[in-house]
């Protein structure tokens, strides 16, 4: 039945997904042609560059790609838990754990897509537009490919190979739950608030999620100011410690990483119970 699930919520999103899918990649290599035409004309003082219009269209597409994503999934979670067919959906044979997870891995697959296309789009680019300062017939996307070999060497030369594959998954599993936690937190806003308010949920959502946003934003703005002052101390109380080797200090990143990994691991669970909670519990449907 889960499977069952899973396949509706990605067949609900997928007909205007693909479609966006493949007018970005055809808008891709328009810039790229254009990028193309900005490089070549750079030194032509009579040039009028038209072709950033175009890039500046093809980058705002890219970004309405993504929002318009994350809000196909959500209205699928809205529509779905909290519209009319909420009573089709909470009578089925299943946990509501069960509609939450499929609704949460389907946001997941979607953002992956995306950052899967958004990221062919960008290699487009790249492979159209020549290097500037580079050899003849080089594109870009040879350029940074050659900077990326580099950048790899340096890297095994500093930490080793067997350093990659800790690193690796720790990145892994600190995007995916970063990326879960925020489609979550979403679905979190949108179920407390069809529990609180029986009119304009939505709304309601909404002013949750920029509520939070300001509040976030002045803890950002006191950390900002406050930060330097915390690093002066720091340099003050670490002066007579003796500089950490290249082992230890890639050890303290595997910590960090860590550190966060557990951090948004708790943030997450803590989301996915008060929500479940809500709906099994306070979501009152009648």
């Amino acid at each position: 039945m889960f499977r069952k699930l899973l396949k509706y919520d990605i067949k609900s999103i997928a007909n205007i997904w693909l479609i966006m899918s493949a007018t970005v990649l055809a808008m891709s290599v328009f810039a790229g042609f254009c990028v193309k035409d900005i490089i070549i004309n750079t030194n032509n003082p009579d040039y009028f560059p038209w072709s950033v219009i175009g890039v500046m269209i093809t980058y705002i597409a890219y970004i309405a790609f993504g929002i318009i994503t994350s809000i196909l999934v959500y209205l699928r979670f809205y529509k779905n838990f909290f519209s009319d067919e909420g009573y089709l959906t909470f009578t089925l044979p299943v946990k509501r754990s069960h509609l939450l997870l499929s609704k949460l891995i389907n946001s997941l697959i979607w953002s992956a897509m995306t950052f899967i296309v958004l990221l062919i789009g960008v290699i487009i680019v790249l492979a159209i537009s020549p290097d500037p300062e580079g050899l003849a017939n080089q594109s870009l996307l040879s350029s940074i490919i050659r900077s990326i070999g580099t950048f790899a060497n340096e890297y095994f030369s500093f930490s080793g190979n067997w350093m990659l594959i800790p690193y690796a998954i720790e990145t892994i599993v600190a995007l995916i739950l970063l990326s879960a936690s925020s489609y979550l937190y979403m679905y979190f806003c949108i179920t407390v608030a069809s529990v609180i308010a029986k009119k304009h949920k939505i709304l309601v959502a909404i002013a949750m999620v920029y509520g939070s946003s300001i509040v976030i934003s002045f803890l950002q703005v006191i950390l900002s100011i406050s930060l330097p002052f915390w690093m002066i101390s720091a340099t003050g109380a670490m002066s007579n410690i003796p500089s950490p080797s290249n082992f230890e200090l890639l050890g303290l990143v595997f910590l960090g990483l860590l550190l966060v990994c557990v951090i948004v691991g708790l943030v997450f669970w803590l989301m996915w119970t008060i929500t479940l909670h809500c709906i099994e519990r306070k979501l009152n449907l009648a």
